[in-house]
């Protein structure tokens, strides 16, 4: 659900799914991971910082912000095609 959340562009719905629903499952990670690349893709940088710097759990803060430069990465490539 959280990830038809984040496709759909809402993705404060897409993070109180992840924090509400699943505790500290391991997919948790790879969800919150999928949300903060497509935030960033969306061009909501500063909001997928924010929400790290926020996260209570340091790990999943790291993997919020690797996710966000996986974001940013994919949008340079795509700018640089002809």
């Amino acid at each position: 659900m959280a990830s038809i959340r984040a496709q759909a562009g809402d993705f404060a719905a897409a993070r109180k799914i992840v924090a509400d629903h699943l505790g500290a499952e391991s997919y948790r990670f790879t969800i919150a991971q999928f949300i903060a690349r497509k935030q960033a893709q969306a061009g909501q940088i500063e909001a997928v910082r924010e929400w790290a710097a926020k996260e209570e759990n340091n790990l999943l803060g790291v993997h919020i912000l690797v996710a966000l430069a996986e974001g940013l990465y994919k949008e340079i490539a795509k700018a640089r095609q002809p």
